[in-house]
């Protein structure tokens, strides 16, 4: 399996999430109230959960092949992690009750804040710890060249994931800006 199948494949779940957000971002409008706003980060949620399933199933696979069955159990609670985030943030964004907008956006802002420090430091924590196992696996005379492999792909991977989160921190910040404006006028 290797970090380039986990980078592929993290690669493409980032990309269709992007994807997401760029879409959500463009479909909001001015005159969007909370139900259009929470309808369409909604959306974002659904496209990071089915993308989440999917590509910890491939590498599910790749785990298995590879007997790395410590880095398969360890992709479960960093899925865990990921699933109960992706909930919360589900949650704390529905813009439900409108004499308590505020605050429905400010946690929104603080549950999508929280997540993604979660979510990254559990993804960061299980690359490392399936790259450390794979490398256990290796022959002795391919390690060294590993080791230098990881340590430039692990930022890199990691970065990814990073990087998708601060998209929808950007996006989150913008939906509740245009849910505070549209309740003011």
């Amino acid at each position: 399996m290797g970090l380039q199948m986990a980078e592929m494949t993290l690669q493409t779940a980032c990309t269709n999430v992007q994807q997401a957000i760029t879409t959500a971002a463009q479909d909001m409008g001015p005159n969007d109230g909370p139900e259009e706003l929470a309808q369409l980060l909604g959306t974002v949620f659904t496209t990071m959960q089915k993308e989440l399933d999917k590509g910890v199933n491939e590498v599910k696979l790749g785990l298995k092949m590879q007997g790395l069955t410590t880095s398969l159990e360890d992709l479960k609670g960093s899925m865990d992690i990921a699933n109960e985030n992706i909930a919360a943030m589900e949650k704390s964004c529905g813009f439900k009750d409108k004499a308590e907008l505020a605050t429905e956006i400010s946690q929104c802002k603080k549950t999508t804040s929280e997540a993604k420090q979660a979510m990254v430091t559990a993804f960061s924590d299980w690359i490392k710890s399936a790259a450390a196992e794979l490398l256990s696996k290796v022959v002795p005379w391919d390690q060294s060249q590993m080791k230098k492999f990881n340590a430039e792909k692990i930022p890199e991977i990691t970065a990814m994931v990073s990087s998708m989160c601060d998209q929808l921190q950007t996006l989150v910040d913008s939906a509740g800006g245009a849910v505070v404006k549209k309740s003011k006028a």
